[in-house]
């Protein structure tokens, strides 16, 4: 049975896709604020098939950000959905190249500046830094993950330092939020809600002389002290 609630999920959501474009092709020309209520507007309907509920719990108002680096642990495929439905001011972010061709998502990503990035190649990593850097000098909010891959777990990997150099370069401010319970979000055991912290803004005046292993150690310390251990339903 579990089997087949995870089949009917997965088929709810690809149903959902052709509609997803449909929507994308007539948003283009939304404001950013619009565009971003239609995104959590998705994001929380595909939470919902999920049977996944959403708590956010607020150290930081997120209403009005810009020029803001907001970063955020790693832990699974739906991350961006409670993300997207927690932060409040329009936002782009970093995602593979591969997702570009998903109908729906692919449309999507060019409604909302989507930043694809090819992990395999130097030069896509270059021009991922290089267009991160130019929506937050132009006062856009992006989302990293500096992990570079799923944890797949309560743990964190190690953050990828050299990302943060787009700080200094854009002169942004950091936004630290924290992700738990997201890691398997089709296994049945796991019944606590997908929970975001969202910790104090971080101003660029107050990290500029910090170098980028400093930032990055930082950052990871603040994020980890968040995440909420998950607990396993027999």
């Amino acid at each position: 049975m579990r089997l087949v609630s995870k089949g009917l999920r997965l088929l709810v959501l690809l149903l959902l896709l052709p509609f997803a474009h449909v929507d994308a092709l007539r948003s283009h020309t939304l404001t950013k604020e619009h565009k971003h209520r239609k995104v959590q507007s998705w994001s929380s309907r595909c939470l919902a098939i999920l049977g996944k509920k959403c708590t956010v719990h607020h150290q930081q108002r997120s209403e009005h950000l810009s020029h803001t680096l907001i970063v955020c642990n790693h832990q699974g495929l739906i991350d961006p959905l409670p993300i997207v439905c927690a932060i409040q001011s329009p936002l782009s972010f970093v995602s593979k190249i591969e997702n570009k061709k998903i109908l729906g998502i692919g449309e999507w990503g060019k409604v909302i500046d989507l930043i694809y990035f090819d992990r395999e190649s130097r030069e896509g990593n270059v021009k991922m830094l290089r267009e991160c850097t130019q929506q937050l000098k132009a006062g856009g909010n992006v989302l990293i993950f500096p992990e570079g891959t799923r944890s797949k777990s309560d743990a964190m990997n190690p953050f990828k330092a050299k990302a943060f150099g787009i700080v200094k370069m854009a002169k942004a401010n950091v936004l630290p939020i924290t992700l738990s319970h997201a890691y398997d979000p089709f296994n049945p055991k796991i019944k606590d809600p997908l929970t975001i912290t969202i910790h104090p803004l971080m101003s660029y005046e107050s990290l500029k002389d910090m170098d980028v292993e400093t930032l990055s150690d930082t950052l990871y310390d603040i994020i980890s002290s968040a995440i909420q251990p998950t607990t396993l339903h027999t």
